[in-house]
C-alpha cells in the first residue's frame, strides 16, 4: 500500500482510490446504517475513535462505535452529538450535522465489507505513519536533551510500530500483550565461560578494592582463554578475548602484562568504536551493543573484557539511578546473549566499610541486580601483604559453595619492543583458603583482623587448646599435635597458617619453630622465633 499524497486528509490510497478524509468518513455512514448491524463490528474490529485524523470524524465514530447494534443507531448518535461537549467538535461540519450525517449514510449505501474493510486499512495505515512520524520526534527531542532512558523507552514502542507497519497488522495505538505458553521454549542448559563461575550470556562482575590486582587478575582469564586452558566450555579450544581498558594505557601497561600472562597475543582485541568523521573512541554503553555482536563474532571471542566497565557507560547516564543504569546494562546482556560470550566486568568498591559486597560496589544496586554472577577479590594481609582471596559471592546460575581460592602477584620481567627490561605484574595461584572476601570485610570493617569467619573460630580454638595443655612455663604443644587434634574439622594449610598469624599478633608464644605456648608464659623481653 503505497501512499502518494503529501496533505493528510487528502492522501489518496493507490488501492481504494479515495483520500483519507473519504475512507473516514464512507466507514463512518457504513457504521450508521443499521442494515450493517450484524457484520459492522466484525469487519472494523480494533478500529478506535483514535485512529480517525479528522477530529469531527473521531467525535463522530466514537459516539456511533457506543450505539453500534442498535436498530435506530443513526438517530441515537444524533442525540448524543448535539451535546454540548460533543457538538464543540462537529458544528463545522458542511451542511450541518444531520445533514452530513444523513449523506453519509446515503453515499456508503452501496459499499460492500470488503471495501469497507479496504478503507479500513487506509485508516490504519494513515494511523500507524502519523504514530512513527511523532515518535521520531519525540525521539529527537529526548537526544538533545540526552535523555537516554526516555529514548530507550521511544525506540522500543517505534520499532514495534514500524513492524507492524511493515507487516500488514493493525495498530491500535495500544500496547498489546503476548502471552507464549512455556513449552514453546526450547529447554537449555548453563553454560560457562569459566566453569561454575563466570555463565555465557551474562554479566560477571569482579569488584574489589583498589591494589588487590583485579586487572592482574583479568589478564590471567583473557590468557587462559585465549590458550584454551580454562575450565569452562572452550576448555581444549583457543577463543578470542575483546578488550576494553580506559585506565591504562596499552603499550605500557595491557599489552605487556598481556603478554607478561601468557596470552596469545593474536587472540588479544582491543576494542574501539568509529567515531562520527576521523578516528576511534571507546565503546559506549548502550549505543554500541548491537556492534558488539558482530565484532565477538568476527573473532571468535568467547569474552568481552571490562577494565573498568564504568567507562563504558554513556556519560549522560547516572550510574547511581537505577533506572538510567539498566538503560546500558540490559542491551549489554542481550548482546551477550545473542553472541554467546560472558562478559567479565571489573568495578571498583566505594568509601564505605562492611561486609555486603554488592553495597560496597560503587553506584546504583542495578550492577549487582543485573549481574548474574559476582567474584569478588580482597586483601588477607593476616597471610601477607600480597595474598589475595578470590570468592564467588553470586551465583544465579549455579552452585553458591565454591572454595575461595587464593593468589599472589610476582613480578616478570620482559624484554621491549626497544630491547629494554620491565618488570610487570603477573598472577600465580597459590592455594585455597576457608577465608572468603565478605570475612575479609568483615574484620577490615571492624578493626578486629582475623576474628570472623572459620579461620577466626580456628584461631580462638587454637589459643584455647595451647593454654589448657601448658599450664605451666616448660610446656608447649607442637604443630603436628595441633593439626593431629582439628584435623578432623580443618584442613592442616589453615591450621598452619592461623597458628602464624596467632605468632604474629602475640596470641601464641612461639619459643622454637613449630612449638607453641600461652602468651603468658612468655617472658619480658623475648620476642617469637
Amino acid at each position: 500500500m503505497t501512499l502518494v499524497d503529501a496533505s493528510p486528509l487528502d492522501v489518496r490510497d493507490e488501492a481504494t482510490g479515495v483520500t483519507l478524509r473519504s475512507a473516514e468518513r464512507s466507514i463512518i455512514g457504513w457504521v450508521l446504517d443499521a442494515a450493517n448491524a450484524a457484520t459492522a463490528e466484525k469487519v472494523i474490529s480494533g478500529l478506535l475513535s483514535a485512529h480517525f485524523f479528522d477530529p469531527a470524524h473521531e467525535t463522530i465514530f466514537a459516539v456511533a462505535a457506543k450505539n453500534l447494534g442498535s436498530p435506530d443507531v443513526l438517530q441515537k448518535c444524533l442525540a448524543d452529538l448535539v451535546a454540548p461537549a460533543a457538538y464543540r467538535r462537529v458544528q463545522q461540519l458542511p451542511g450541518g450535522l444531520a445533514e452530513y450525517l444523513s449523506n453519509s449514510v446515503h453515499q456508503a449505501a452501496y459499499l460492500g465489507a470488503e471495501q469497507v474493510a479496504g478503507y479500513y486499512r487506509q485508516v490504519m495505515t494513515a494511523f500507524s505513519t502519523r504514530r512513527i512520524a511523532e515518535l521520531n520526534g519525540h525521539i529527537a527531542t529526548a537526544l538533545e536533551a540526552g535523555d537516554l532512558t526516555t529514548v530507550r523507552l521511544l525506540s522500543d514502542d517505534l520499532r514495534e510500530k514500524v513492524d507492524a507497519a511493515v507487516n500488514g497488522r493493525p495498530d491500535s495505538g495500544k500496547r498489546r500483550l503476548r502471552l507464549t505458553p512455556a513449552s514453546s521454549f526450547r529447554i537449555r542448559g548453563v553454560k560457562w565461560v569459566w566453569d561454575n563461575r563466570m555463565p555465557v550470556g551474562a554479566l560477571t562482575l569482579i569488584p574489589g578494592r583498589e591494589g588487590v590486582g583485579k586487572s592482574t587478575f583479568l589478564a590471567w582469564m583473557t590468557s587462559a582463554i585465549t590458550r584454551g586452558e580454562l575450565p569452562g566450555m572452550h576448555y581444549g579450544t583457543p577463543k578470542s578475548v575483546l578488550y576494553s581498558a580506559s585506565e591504562d594505557a596499552w603499550e605500557y601497561t595491557i599489552a605487556p602484562r598481556m603478554l607478561a600472562a601468557g596470552a596469545d597475543m593474536d587472540r588479544v582485541f582491543r576494542i574501539d568504536a568509529a567515531l562520527e568523521g576521523d578516528g576511534y573512541g571507546g565503546v559506549v554503553l548502550p549505543r554500541d551493543c548491537r556492534e558488539l555482536v558482530h565484532a565477538a563474532r568476527d573473532v571468535d571471542a568467547a569474552l568481552l573484557a571490562c577494565d573498568p566497565i564504568i567507562s563504558l557507560v554513556d556519560e549522560r547516564l547516572n550510574t547511581f539511578k537505577a533506572k538510567e543504569l539498566r538503560t546500558a546494562l540490559e542491551p549489554l546482556v542481550s548482546a551477550a546473549e545473542e553472541a554467546e560470550i560472558g562478559i567479565g566486568a571489573l568495578v571498583h568498591f566505594n568509601k564505605g566499610q562492611g561486609s555486603d559486597v554488592g553495597t560496597l560496589i560503587s553506584g546504583a544496586r542495578a550492577w549487582v541486580e543485573v549481574a548474574r554472577a559476582v567474584v569478588a577479590i580482597g586483601r588477607d594481609k593476616e597471610v601477607d601483604e600480597y595474598t589475595c582471596v578470590v570468592s564467588q559471592t553470586k551465583n544465579n546460575l549455579g552452585v553458591g559453595d565454591l572454595p575461595n581460592l587464593t593468589y599472589t602477584i610476582d613480578s616478570h620481567e620482559l624484554l621491549t619492543s626497544d630491547g629494554e627490561t620491565a618488570n610487570v605484574g603477573r598472577l600465580r595461584w597459590t592455594g585455597e583458603t576457608d577465608r572468603g572476601v565478605e570475612d575479609l570485610l568483615a574484620e577490615a570493617a571492624s578493626g578486629a583482623v582475623g576474628s570472623t569467619g572459620k579461620s577466626g573460630k580456628l584461631m580462638r580454638e587454637l589459643i584455647d587448646y595451647v593454654t589448657g595443655k601448658c599450664p605451666t612455663p616448660m610446656q608447649a604443644v607442637s604443630t603436628a599435635d595441633l593439626i593431629a587434634e582439628f584435623e578432623d574439622e580443618y584442613k592442616p594449610d589453615l591450621i598452619r597458617q592461623t597458628l602464624s598469624r596467632a605468632v604474629r599478633k602475640d596470641l601464641l608464644w612461639s619459643p622454637m619453630r613449630g612449638a607453641y605456648r600461652p602468651l603468658v608464659h612468655r617472658p619480658a623481653g623475648v620476642t617469637n622465633a
